[in-house]
Order: C-alpha cells, then sequence, then structure tokens
C-alpha cells in the first residue's frame, strides 16, 4: 500500500508541475480507502492540494486483477455531454487515473434530521440523475424490459407487476451506483456525480431514481440497525410521514423531466433490489446485513396501499 500511495504521489507531483501549478506553492498530499464491506475491488484514494486547496486525486485499484478502475477512465474519456458535473479526467497511469477533484462534502454528510430539509434536496439530487437520464443516446431500446435481463438474469421470480412496470419504464443512460455517498454537493449547492465505473449508455433509469431515495432514508434514519429493516420499510412505504411525503414530492420532479409515471418507477422497487443484492454479491460483498431482501419481498407480498398508479 505504501508504494502505492507513493507512486502516486510522485504522478501527482509530476502532473502539476507540468502544469505550472508549483512554483513555489506548496504541495500537500493525503490519501484514504472508503470504509466499507468489500473483500474485493478495494480503491485507494490519494488527493493532492495547492496551498491547502484540494486540486486532483489519482484511483488505485488495491487489487492487481481489478479492471473496473481503468474502465471508468475510459467512461469519463469518452463522456461528451454536458449535463451533469463530473469529475474531469486528467491523466492516465499504469495503475489508476488522476482525475479532478470535487467537492468534498456528499449528500449523505448534507442530509440532517430536519424534515423540511428533506423535499429540497431530495428534488435536487433527482433533477441531476434526470439530466444525465435525458442525455442524448443513439438506438435505444424503448423500454427498460429489453435490457432488464443485464441486470437480473433470471427474472422467474419477479411478479406481474414488476414485469409490467419493466415494460413501461424507459430506458436511458445511468450512473449505475447513484448511492447518496456519489453525490458531492459544492458551496453553492451545485451537484456533482462521482464513481462512475458501472455507467451505462442504455439501462434503467429509474433504478438511479430508486437508489438515491433508499438510500437517503438508511441515512435520515440512523437508528434502523436497532429497529430493524421492516421498521425502515414502514418509515418508507406505509408511514404517510416526512421521508414518503419528500420522496412522493422528489419523484414527481423528476418524472415532469423524463417522462416516466411516478407509480412505474416505484414499482420497479423489487427488481432494483434484486438487482442490488447479485451486484454487491459478485463484488464478494455480504448482502445479508442490507435492506434489499427485506424490502422486496415486503413490496411483492403487499404492495404500498397509496400506489394507485395501475400495474
Amino acid at each position: 500500500m505504501n508504494e502505492l500511495v507513493s507512486r502516486a504521489e510522485e504522478l501527482l507531483t509530476e502532473v502539476h508541475r507540468s502544469r505550472g501549478d508549483l512554483n513555489g506553492r506548496d504541495l500537500g498530499f493525503r490519501s484514504w480507502t472508503p470504509h466499507g464491506k468489500r473483500k474485493r475491488r478495494q480503491r485507494l484514494f490519494i488527493a493532492s492540494s495547492i496551498d491547502g486547496v484540494d486540486s486532483l486525486v489519482v484511483k488505485v485499484p488495491v487489487d492487481d486483477d481489478d479492471v473496473m478502475v481503468a474502465h471508468e477512465w475510459k467512461i469519463l474519456s469518452k463522456l461528451q455531454f454536458a449535463r451533469v458535473k463530473r469529475p474531469v479526467p486528467v491523466r492516465a497511469a499504469e495503475r489508476g487515473f488522476v482525475m479532478s477533484y470535487v467537492p468534498a462534502m456528499d449528500l449523505a454528510d448534507m442530509l440532517s434530521p430536519r424534515p423540511e430539509s428533506w423535499p429540497e434536496l431530495l428534488c435536487d439530487s433527482l433533477a441531476t440523475a434526470a439530466r444525465l437520464h435525458k442525455a442524448p443516446a443513439n438506438r435505444l431500446p424503448s423500454s427498460a424490459a429489453s435490457v432488464a435481463s443485464t441486470y437480473v438474469p433470471d427474472q422467474s421470480s419477479l411478479t406481474a407487476n414488476t414485469l409490467s412496470a419493466l415494460r413501461r419504464a424507459s430506458s436511458g443512460p445511468t450512473h449505475g451506483d447513484l448511492g447518496v455517498w456519489n453525490i458531492r454537493i459544492g458551496d453553492d449547492g451545485t451537484m456533482s456525480l462521482i464513481d462512475w465505473e458501472d455507467y451505462r449508455q442504455c439501462g434503467v433509469p429509474a433504478l438511479d431514481a430508486l437508489n438515491i431515495l433508499l438510500t437517503s432514508a438508511l441515512v435520515l434514519y440512523p437508528e434502523y440497525p436497532t429497529r430493524g429493516f421492516d421498521w425502515l420499510y414502514e418509515q418508507v412505504f406505509v408511514n404517510d410521514g416526512p421521508f414518503r411525503q419528500a420522496m412522493s414530492k422528489a419523484l414527481g420532479a423528476y418524472c415532469k423531466i423524463t417522462g416516466d409515471a411516478p407509480g412505474v418507477v416505484m414499482r420497479l422497487t423489487p427488481f432494483f433490489c434484486r438487482w442490488m443484492i447479485r451486484r454487491i454479491s459478485l463484488q464478494g460483498r455480504p448482502t445479508d446485513g442490507m435492506f434489499y431482501a427485506t424490502f422486496a419481498e415486503r413490496f411483492e407480498a403487499e404492495p404500498p396501499p397509496w400506489l394507485r398508479e395501475p400495474a
């Protein structure tokens, strides 16, 4: 690990020198590995600062067989649309790549216990996602059902309601890992999206929206580890409380931009959960301590009564 850090710091120094950033200014570094339960595909980040102001970041795979960081470099290098802010790729490296630093405050840090702040933050987050989802793309299938098997190959367990929602949902560009930890907020309130390894030019955009909403609930109800996932499900889908109201408002605003029906997006909740179980398992991470199975099973057994959108 120390060797990776040293090589990254040398690379950052070279990049800054080639850009003329130094000239007697103070160059600093810091490094970190995101906390999590991953056994594979762990990542090391090394950030540079000029006179105390963060400037660039190197992203490096810890595992030798991890090809996803190189894949992200290719994605960021090819994204031509300017509808969402994101890290700017600077230079490829033997291991990892250099990119611009984006503001350090993420949506998870911004979400507070004050319910009155939830609608605006969720609306802004979903609007940011919607700009990505409406980016130009060529020759896309007309519905999510056309690409559903790339998420969940075995669809035999999906209910009729879920399959109907897939036929009615749209397809389009997707971020693919849009939890609240991958949305960064600048001092001016501008939102940027990071961690583009799972981007798809043709995916199911509604899954990004659900990812934002459901991971927001994990942050806004921090007592869920002791109360349980059934309790968390009730805060999200059963009780007519502040979260459900904020979620409904944000989803309505999102759908005005994308043209999707709010009920169709919500009915994809079991599909989203089963995809996440598969995706996380393939990364070598356990899912038994996550909410996905509980949410999928309860939603499939009895969809929320307030969900009036026909199947």
